[in-house]
């Protein structure tokens, strides 16, 4: 029976405190390959790199961090989370926020989704400036075809001393060398992909090996074409042979223009000339029982934790001859967990939290406990077309949930689809009027 392998907590965080890698407003114009010689395409690469580092443009790409692990003699990787962010890069700073989230948050990636695994971030200009920006011989290796482009590649080797970068694994820390190749267009020298490996840690450092690797991409930001990160791999092979890896696409990059940006648009006045109305901020009263439908399909293996739920009112909410919601209102929440199995049929755990309401002029926050469907009455023989019990494996974390998230099995099927009714009870908030 398979389960899923859940990695040990290991973070891979490079500490970047120099600025983000700029990428050029276009790539350079083509050359003949055949007229470079070593040292000239040497210098050609470092100064369409220097460019990189000296122009970025403020902006802002939706980032998916898949995390998977296997364990020794396994040939197939287990997805352990997968994890969906906004992520900012304003002033040299990286800044990061679940989607839909009304502000960008100071804090590092790994404090903000409390992930296990590894992942990294500072990967647009630390090693950059390690790799061309430095006195370290940048070597040419050759021409071979990388991503569909023929393709200079270049070797160095990074001492620990320059290297900048950190290995964590609590409460254990390694700054190590590695070896970086890259490849360079050979008629743009348009940097395409770079590569690190690092092999050699401290006596009893709990990690053998760290492989990063990162893709570019052209991307228009406001109108002008630069060139940014598309996709990262990073993985750790640790000392007992666990192996933890995280890819991460980027997606829908635009430019940075305020957190008021992230979340609300500017409110439109009504047609008649009339100035919007003020929205009054309500906390509900705990007990409600409110019955929602979901306003989109959710395919739960796809689905990511950070993933925004939208859900409407299916009918008014009274209570004492008040209403207190109405139909069509709206509730939001957000995807926190996933955990699918295959065997011995599909079948899909997922916790979520909810967060607001809206109801025309009235909002405020939404707490509530998921009543309907209930996984505790859904798995107490089994599972719905379970014939055992000892079949269906419960993960850890919706055994142990926190008391502001809910948890939903979904029995035989793995996509929630559009109309889907849950049952939630309201709980008790501070702050805001009560209706």
């Amino acid at each position: 029976m398979r389960r899923m392998i859940f990695s040990p907590a290991l973070v891979l965080s490079l500490l970047a405190t120099l600025a983000p890698a700029a990428p050029p407003d276009t790539d350079p114009p083509a050359r003949e390959p055949a007229q470079f010689a070593d040292a000239e395409v040497v210098r050609e690469v470092r100064s369409v790199v220097s460019g990189m580092l000296t122009r970025l443009p403020n902006y802002t790409c939706l980032e998916t961090l898949e995390q998977t692990a296997r364990a020794p003699g396994q040939s197939k990787f287990r997805l352990v989370d997968r994890v969906r962010v906004e992520v900012a890069y304003v002033d040299g700073t990286e800044l990061y926020a679940f989607p839909g989230s009304p502000r960008f948050d100071s804090r590092e990636l790994q404090q903000i989704i409390t992930t296990h695994g590894a992942f990294g971030t500072g990967d647009f200009g630390e090693h950059l400036r390690a790799t061309y920006g430095g006195n370290l011989p940048l070597l040419v290796a050759g021409r071979e075809l990388m991503l569909g482009r023929d393709a200079w590649r270049f070797t160095q080797i990074v001492p620990a001393n320059l290297s900048r970068y950190d290995v964590i694994v609590p409460p254990a820390r390694a700054t190590v060398a590695y070896a970086a190749t890259a490849w360079h267009d050979t008629a743009t020298l348009a940097l395409l992909r770079i590569e690190l490996l690092a092999t050699r840690f401290p006596l009893g450092f709990p990690v053998r090996r760290v492989f990063k690797a990162t893709e570019y991409s052209s991307v228009t930001v406001n109108g002008v074409p630069v060139r940014l990160p598309a996709m990262t791999e990073l993985s750790m092979t640790t000392r007992n042979g666990i192996e933890n890896r995280t890819v991460s696409t980027f997606s829908n990059c635009r430019e940075y223009k305020g957190e008021s940006k992230l979340t609300f648009e500017e409110p439109a006045s009504d047609p008649a000339g009339l100035p919007p109305q003020s929205v009054e901020t309500l906390s509900l009263p705990a007990g409600l029982e409110v019955s929602v439908r979901l306003d989109d399909a959710v395919e739960l293996t796809q689905a990511a934790r950070g993933d925004l739920i939208a859900m409407t009112v299916v009918k008014d909410v009274v209570k004492k001859g008040r209403k207190l919601l109405s139909s069509g209102a709206k509730v939001m929440g957000r995807w926190q967990y996933f955990g699918c199995e295959d065997r011995p049929i599909a079948y899909c755990f997922a916790t979520l939290s909810t967060e607001s309401f809206e109801d025309g002029t009235r909002s405020g926050p939404f707490a509530a406990t998921l009543e309907s469907p209930s996984w505790e009455r859904d798995t107490a023989y089994g599972g719905r077309s379970f014939n055992q019990g000892r079949d269906l494996i419960v993960p850890e974390e919706i055994k142990h949930l926190k008391k502001d998230v809910s948890a939903l099995y979904t029995g035989i099927i793995t996509k929630l689809p559009r109309g889907y009714r849950l049952i939630w009870r309201t709980l008790e908030v501070s702050g805001g009027s009560k209706p």
